[in-house]
């Protein structure tokens, strides 16, 4: 009993192709893992140039909150000329 470990034994030849081709494999999965992640840390890199977007966009947000008021005046304004003419064609 026991373990029988032979040392004239050599690898046969798919074992050693699919040794080759493990670690080309791993080598391009640890590869891409690093690209990728590279590039997250660019972009948190690059984000600071990134914040006068957002202040673009609260302008925005600014401009459209007054067209919102203006609009509401505008149809207030309406409402008030209607109800004017509709009084003077009551007298």
């Amino acid at each position: 009993m026991g373990i029988h470990i032979s040392r004239t034994a050599a690898l046969a030849p798919i074992s050693a192709a699919s040794t080759v081709i493990g670690f080309v494999s791993f080598g391009v999965t640890v590869g891409t893992f690093l690209r990728v992640f590279w590039g997250n840390i660019q972009t948190v890199m690059h984000a600071r140039r990134e914040i006068p977007v957002s202040a673009e966009c609260v302008n925005l947000a600014v401009r459209l909150v007054g067209c919102v008021l203006h609009v509401g005046g505008v149809k207030g304004e309406q409402k008030e000329k209607g109800r004017r003419e509709e009084r003077g064609a009551r007298t």
